[in-house]
């Protein structure tokens, strides 16, 4: 007989059988996470290709560049995942790492910094606007075209007269004469100048091709030799190379007490001419022992009405030794009303942005006003000869009328485009540089 004592509790069995039943499931979990461990340890250290995974390759770039460029690049047209579009978009193009982009940077020589570089071209000069003594003082002479806004001007009575062939701009060079149509003695002097030009010896070609235009047989030729002689003044003149030998051209270095101004005055041209050529954006910026090439003026025009063109000189008016150096299209006066004769730039003739009374109508113009036909610069001349010394309140300067150029329509001044006007506005020098018109 079993005692009550030695009989089996209720539920024991079950217990020790749930226990049994743990410990296999707590064997199997251990396995699965081993097995799971074993197989991310084995992903990790499968070899793979930088294109697989994004993270992968980009972060190489942080160990440094020379780990960098050893992997493959992202293919052109590539997706932010690093693999290649099917069809990749036009126009794009890798981007350069910036160790490419430091090593193909260029290095200005030893010596040049960066703010004294050429500027796009000699025409445009971005501190103008900022010099003192900004013209306020009134005109009493200048263009009669009116804004269309305005009371219009009474025609004139007789036809306006025009140039054979109306001037253009920014067009091809015009058709030059044939070699049978070239005097023998020009084309002898064109040839030479050729050779000149060939051998790098410039100053000579120059010298040359200004011998063919003073020839008295030039004829026909001339354009052609005013068009090779303004592309060699395109850098002789107004570019900042000093051409061994020029008469005209040379290198200042700057020393203690110097300022542009007084360069400029010492060489009888415009201090902003000088900070033109030598691509400087702020003429008062110098120091010391740095170079500038300087042209040694003044510089001269000479108008023929009837080509209604303005050539520019250096070099003693009207003497041989003298050198043309670009030309102007121009506008004149309305039925023949430029004169002719010899001028002068006037002392303090040169004004920017000047009022301007029209003496026909009375209306007055304020400094800076958009409609003013004075445009922004006028030059001030002065008669200096028997014909033009009793002559006042004639000038050069632009216009609000491009159209104009090339014609006869303003009160007796020369017009010129506005970047032209600029650029001989900073040329000419006061009491030093003359006009001399001719019909």
């Amino acid at each position: 007989m079993v005692l009550a004592s030695q009989m089996a509790r209720p539920g024991t069995t079950r217990s020790n059988m749930y226990a049994r039943g743990g410990a296999r499931r707590n064997r199997v979990i251990a396995i699965l996470v081993g097995a799971g461990m074993l197989a991310l340890v084995a992903w990790w250290i499968w070899p793979r290709t930088p294109g697989d995974d994004d993270t992968h390759g980009s972060g190489l770039t942080e160990l440094g560049p020379s780990l960098a460029a050893a992997m493959p690049s992202t293919p052109l047209g590539g997706d932010s995942t690093g693999r290649a579009n099917s069809n990749p978009a036009p126009g794009d193009r890798p981007v350069r790492r910036e160790s490419e982009q430091a090593s193909v940077s260029p290095q200005l020589p030893a010596g040049r910094e960066g703010a004294f570089e050429p500027l796009e071209s000699p025409a445009s000069d971005a501190s103008v606007d900022d010099q003192p003594g900004g013209g306020t003082q009134p005109l009493t002479m200048g263009q009669s075209p009116q804004n269309t806004a305005r009371k219009e001007e009474p025609a004139p009575k007789e036809p306006v007269r025009q140039p054979t062939t109306a001037p253009q701009r920014d067009t091809a060079a015009p058709g030059f004469p044939a070699a049978g149509e070239i005097h023998p003695e020009v084309a002898v002097l064109l040839e030479r100048a050729d050779r000149e030009i060939r051998g790098n010896r410039l100053v000579e070609g120059r010298a040359t091709l200004n011998s063919a235009l003073t020839h008295p047989r030039v004829g026909l030729a001339a354009e052609q030799v005013r068009t090779r002689l303004a592309e060699l003044n395109a850098m002789m003149v107004f570019g900042k190379t000093v051409v061994k030998g020029d008469p005209f051209a040379a290198t200042h270095v700057i020393k203690s007490g110097d300022r542009l101004v007084f360069i400029a005055r010492e060489n009888a041209v415009d201090h902003r001419f000088l900070a033109n050529i030598n691509g400087m954006p702020n003429p008062d910026q110098i120091r010391l022992g740095q170079s500038l090439k300087v042209i040694r003026g003044p510089f001269h025009a000479e108008i023929d009405k009837s080509d209604f063109r303005l050539d520019l000189y250096l070099g003693e008016a009207g003497s041989s030794g003298r050198t043309y150096v670009r030309s102007f299209f121009i506008g004149l006066g309305e039925l023949g009303s430029t004169p002719t004769g010899l001028f002068r730039v006037k002392a303090n003739g040169k004004l920017e942005n000047p009022a301007w009374t029209n003496p026909r109508t009375g209306e007055h113009f304020k400094s800076k006003d958009p409609n003013n036909p004075i445009g922004k610069y006028w030059i001030g001349l002065e008669g200096i000869d028997e014909k033009t010394k009793l002559l006042d309140g004639y000038g050069i300067h632009g216009t609000i009328e491009p159209k104009s150029i090339g014609r006869e329509m303003s009160m007796g001044c020369i017009r010129l485009y506005d970047d032209d006007i600029a650029l001989l506005y900073s040329m000419l020098a006061p009491e030093k540089s003359t006009v001399l018109i001719r019909e």
